[in-house]
């Protein structure tokens, strides 16, 4: 079958469109079942939700939480995609914050700015094209382009101006063995400690700390179930030089200690 356990049970293509108009148009207290996705390409849109107002400007999205009463007018020339979509998995919208919680969970601006316009609006039309066809796997095709749509839109919040946190995040989770001191990260990257820890901090909600011993418990994880080698040749490797302070730390984050964590796993795979 052509999908995936995201199109299954996260979200479901319902509708879309690209809605182009010449003159100013308002529309009164509406509402709908979906969520709906809204992404500007020129003109200007303005719209009240819920008693809060927006302005979406070319190139910013708005994402209206189904259910929810809305009204909205543009100026001349506004032209924007939109699409309706069900979320058929576990959610919640914290302020202005959608977040997906099946499989890796990940969290969306309902309101902001892409910086990729032009990867964002290839999305769109692929996503239009996917919507005329025929085949029988048109939801599930429409699906697949509504994730990768709404994950990109999820990637804005790991970038704060010229800073590509979620590039930084990567590179730890690469490199996390051989960092000994929050300090190298911020080196390698040309910003300060301080900086750094606070940005991280911002966007994600953990420290500069946290994500460095966070991947080197990941990575413990891997080998504990992937491999035989022996758990203080695992500590070394995941670059702890104290074995008692790695069967701290890996119980804090897991709960439980590294052999019962390998012992659980082995016996769970028999």
């Amino acid at each position: 079958m052509l999908t995936d356990n995201f199109a299954k049970q996260m979200t479901e293509y319902c509708t879309a469109g690209k809605f182009v108009c010449e003159k100013q148009f308002s529309f009164e207290h509406r509402s709908s079942e979906c969520f709906i996705l809204l992404y500007a390409v020129s003109g200007t849109v303005d719209l009240t939700i819920s008693a809060s107002s927006y302005t979406l400007s070319p190139d910013s999205y708005i994402i209206i939480p189904a259910q929810s009463k809305y009204s909205s007018s543009s100026s001349d020339g506004a032209c924007y995609f939109w699409c309706q979509f069900y979320i058929h998995g576990a959610y919640s919208i914290d302020g202005e914050l959608l977040t997906l919680r099946e499989n890796k969970a990940f969290s969306i601006s309902l309101f902001g700015k892409a910086s990729q316009s032009e990867k964002m609006r290839l999305l769109f039309d692929q996503l239009l094209d996917a919507s005329r066809s025929s085949s029988p796997f048109c939801t599930s095709i429409c699906s697949n382009f509504l994730e990768i749509i709404l994950r990109e839109l999820a990637s804005e919040r790991y970038l704060d101006g010229d800073v590509n946190v979620e590039g930084i995040i990567r590179w730890i989770a690469l490199n996390a063995p051989n960092i000994k001191k929050v300090s190298e990260v911020a080196d390698h990257f040309g910003y300060s400690s301080e900086y750094l820890t606070t940005l991280l901090k911002k966007v994600t909600s953990k420290s500069l700390t946290d994500h460095i011993t966070e991947s080197k418990i990941d990575l413990a994880k891997r080998l504990l179930t992937g491999t035989d080698l022996e758990i203080s040749e695992i500590s070394r490797t995941c670059g702890f030089s104290d074995d008692k302070y790695f069967f701290r730390v890996f119980k804090k984050i897991c709960g439980i200690t590294p052999r019962s964590y390998r012992t659980n796993k082995n016996t769970a795979s028999i």
